[in-house]
């Protein structure tokens, strides 16, 4: 997340001659897992140097994330492939309906 949020925060800079202060985000299944770990690293709000940075500008920070949306996002992880390994049809009941049929 990091990488693209340097990458995006390059362009900006290159293009608008001024550093990007938040971005938006929507995510979907795993990106939210990912974004998610990245919100609650060290890295977050960090700055960053670069050869690729436009003249007059030293190290840019990276953006904060001013919207994060999440759908479909396995937040309590995701206990549906595991549940049948260990035959537990207890889990959801669509789920046991699908196998018996």
């Amino acid at each position: 997340m990091g990488f693209w949020l340097r990458q995006i925060a390059e362009n900006w800079a290159s293009r608008f001659h001024t550093p990007l202060d938040s971005v938006d985000v929507i995510v979907h299944s795993t990106g939210g897992l990912v974004v998610r770990s990245y919100l609650e690293s060290d890295a977050y709000g960090g700055a960053f140097t670069s050869p690729n940075l436009p003249v007059g500008f030293n190290s840019l920070p990276l953006p904060r994330v001013n919207n994060f949306i999440m759908v479909g996002v396995p937040n309590r992880g995701a206990v549906l492939p595991w549940n049948p390994l260990h035959d537990n049809w207890n889990g959801d009941a669509n789920l046991h309906f699908v196998v018996l049929l």
